[in-house]
């Protein structure tokens, strides 16, 4: 008979290891209701505070396999206990920033640490859970998850609007300080003897992520340094080079960083392709957003988060209805069904205006979460159960780093579209406005340099008479460019879902058993 305390170490492991997963998921939807009050208080421009965000995604989006592997090498406990202590250092040091670089850096920081929580938390669950709750542990991650993306705006906007932006970040500290210990002494160490011989795959990893910073750069400082600039045209044909070196180097080393043959497997390409369109859209939907409800509608941090929180906890109510659906109708109909709501509701959002009410806003955030509480955890589930259990470690990690990769792409290329439109337009309404055209210069150059932050533009050497006309002309610019990134938003969704649909209809009914695996990649035994 197991002793009282042992009974607990299962359920206080299972609990610092979710801990550990709320945190990296909740620090991208909770910094992004915070954004434009950030960008205030750091006088930072539109690029700089895309790379807030940015900075955390593309670096957890690097080292999420990374981290899997050198957690199968040396122990999955130590690798997230480790990503743990990182993630609450760098939180700490990003509440005490002292300029958007420095917020920047630590993002990044935080990232190393955010991806070792991530992608070691569903390997620990599976092994710490037995078989016959196994499933359990894939709903628990979901949920997870989920819970992250609901607290995050909510929880943003009251530390904002009752305390500093700065603890948003620092809110992790405590959280970080109970868990720590709990997973240590609770859970056991897990690791594989013969990945502890592998070698990382540096090639692939330094050709992954300088092709995607590159990308990201490129696309963001597009309008700043000039679309065929030298700079611009050198960063767009290095991301081209060094994510083409990427692919080729992938299918010809013997382990790679990503195992592009995963891909093969349709019931698994079907997944990673639908979570990808559902992130790029989440993304175009909680990164701007909060722009227009501060800047537009010029409401509170908290009051805009209050109206974006009941789209996330819709998600997270649904997330055990959608696995319950799923049992009846399979995870393929119920996660294509969700991916399409997100889509349509994306495509909606198109539709935005400079009049748009309260209410209409809270709908249109239930209706965005319905389709992600269907989407996210029967995707996962159609992923998982495509693969071998031998294979679900990496093929998690990979299917991580798909919801990453779509994280830096959206907020890399619909910040590009919205800036290129926003500026465009706000010249062209500026030219028939009330502002005398003596000041067009200055209005011009203000608005660039500050689009983002809802008093900028009456500040400065700006005239105060005109600070109403400046606002409703930044208005119309900043609504403008919005309605260009949900169109693509939308696209970009139900071209994803598209292609999932052509690929589980031509998925065999034992799509795992179309993997070939090596030994050295996929197998691993507990720690002794």
């Amino acid at each position: 008979m197991s002793s009282p305390i042992g009974r607990f170490r299962t359920p206080l492991a299972v609990f610092a290891i979710a801990a550990g997963l709320f945190m990296g998921l909740l620090d991208l939807s909770i910094v992004t209701i915070v954004i434009p009050e950030v960008g205030r208080d750091l006088d930072a421009s539109f690029t700089q505070m895309s790379w807030v965000v940015n900075a955390y995604v593309l670096v957890t989006a690097a080292a999420i396999i990374p981290a899997g592997k050198l957690g199968d090498a040396v122990g999955r406990k130590r690798v997230f206990a480790a990503g743990m202590a990182i993630f609450a250092t760098a939180s700490l040091l990003c509440g005490l920033a002292p300029g958007p670089g420095w917020l920047i850096a630590f993002r990044a920081l935080q990232g190393l640490g955010g991806a070792a929580m991530v992608t070691l938390s569903l390997a620990l669950l599976s092994q710490i859970l037995p078989e016959e709750k196994r499933q359990l542990g894939y709903m628990l991650w979901s949920a997870t998850g989920g819970l992250a993306l609901a607290a995050g705006p909510s929880l943003g906007g009251v530390l904002t609007e009752f305390s500093t932006w700065r603890w948003v970040f620092i809110v992790n500290v405590p959280i970080a300080a109970v868990a720590f210990p709990l997973v240590l002494i609770n859970a056991a160490e897990q690791r594989s003897e013969k990945l502890a011989r592998v070698r990382l795959d540096w090639a692939g990893l330094v050709t992954v992520v300088g092709g995607l910073t590159a990308l990201s750069l490129g696309l963001l400082q597009g309008q700043d340094w000039g679309w065929s600039s030298p700079r611009i045209v050198t960063l767009l044909a290095a991301a081209a080079v060094l994510l083409s070196a990427f692919l080729i180097l992938e299918s010809a080393v013997s382990v790679p960083m990503v195992p592009l043959r995963y891909f093969g497997n349709p019931r698994f390409a079907a997944a990673c392709a639908g979570w990808f369109g559902a992130m790029f859209a989440f993304i175009s939907v909680f990164f701007f957003l909060p722009v227009y409800l501060e800047v537009v509608r010029e409401y509170s941090v908290l009051k805009a988060s209050l109206a974006l929180s009941p789209g996330p906890f819709m998600a997270f109510v649904l997330a055990p209805i959608a696995m319950v659906a799923a049992r009846r109708l399979g995870p393929a109909v119920v996660c294509c069904t969700g991916i399409a709501l997100v889509g349509a509701s994306v495509l909606l959002t198109s539709r935005i205006g400079a009049d748009w009410s309260y209410t209409q806003i809270i709908l249109l955030a239930l209706f965005t979460g319905t389709g992600f509480g269907l989407a996210v955890p029967t995707l996962t589930q159609l992923a998982m159960e495509a693969l071998d259990d031998d294979e679900v470690g990496i093929g998690a990690g990979i299917f991580n780093t798909v919801r990453q990769v779509a994280g830096v792409v959206a907020l890399s290329t619909l910040g590009a579209a919205l800036q290129q439109r926003m500026l465009s337009s706000f010249s062209g309404v500026l030219t028939t406005s009330a502002v005398p055209e003596s000041i067009h210069p200055a209005v011009q150059s203000e608005f660039e340099r500050r689009a983002t932050q809802r008093t900028g533009l009456s500040a400065g050497e700006l005239p105060a008479d005109f600070a109403a006309e400046i606002h409703r002309l930044a208005s119309i610019a900043l609504v403008d460019g919005l309605e260009l990134v949900y169109v693509i938003a939308g696209a970009v969704c139900f071209t994803m879902l598209a292609l999932a649909v052509a690929l589980l209809v031509r998925a065999p009914a034992h799509a795992a058993r179309e993997i070939t695996v090596s030994p050295v990649e996929a197998r691993t035994e507990p720690a002794s």
